[in-house]
């Protein structure tokens, strides 16, 4: 299981820096970074929110509009559903994800609560500007037939850069996309996990 689990994760840290590559080569003013823990693309605020607002800007809004097709042409190997589309060439560590958070965050400007609340609405937003831009993101689905794609709000409590400046305020005004593996409990979760995948089951 330790085998499997050390497996998927490289198979996360992989397509993880792949897709920040192509977002970085195809979209002009992105500047994408895979978190330090190898789970999530964080895109650093550079102008996607205005200060105190859960709308993306003109400019943000384009962008994450073309994140949103890179990421469908790329989670069909590693989900279920309709649109899944196998192949232990892409996958060979039979990785499938659990959910695909669109993660809201702030900078450190009001209260915690209207901080928590702005980044979910954020989240939310950018979460309607993905599945507007490409509907069958909600036909990638986890093992129990449910869309990966969902959102989550932290508010100001993962800054990125230092509050102290306009620059670090609006690199923190951000989203982040997590990808949450599913880590099998036992080790026959890894032979279903493999048969769901494979279309044996």
């Amino acid at each position: 299981m330790e085998a499997y689990n050390t497996s998927v994760a490289e198979t996360r840290r992989n397509l993880l820096a792949g897709l920040k590559d192509r977002i970085n080569e195809q979209i002009p003013g992105v500047n994408v970074t895979v978190s330090a823990n190898f789970d999530a693309l964080q895109f650093r605020g550079d102008g996607l929110f205005d200060s105190g607002s859960a709308t993306a800007t003109a400019a943000g809004e384009s962008r994450m509009r073309q994140i949103a097709a890179i990421l469908d042409s790329a989670l069909s190997c590693y989900a279920m559903g309709p649109r899944k589309d196998f192949r232990v060439e892409c996958n060979p560590s039979y990785a499938l994800i659990d959910a695909l958070q669109v993660e809201g965050h702030t900078d450190n400007v009001g209260t915690d609560t209207l901080n928590m609340d702005l980044s979910a609405k954020r989240a939310s937003s950018i979460y309607t500007l993905m599945t507007q831009q490409k509907p069958d993101l909600v036909q990638f689905l986890h093992r129990d037939s449910q869309p990966v794609l969902s959102v989550a709000g932290f508010g100001k409590g993962r800054p990125m850069q230092d509050n102290r400046t306009r620059v670090g305020q609006d690199a923190n005004r951000r989203i982040d996309l997590r990808f949450i593996m599913v880590v099998p409990s036992r080790e026959a979760d890894i032979e279903g996990i493999k048969r769901a995948l494979a279309g044996s089951q």
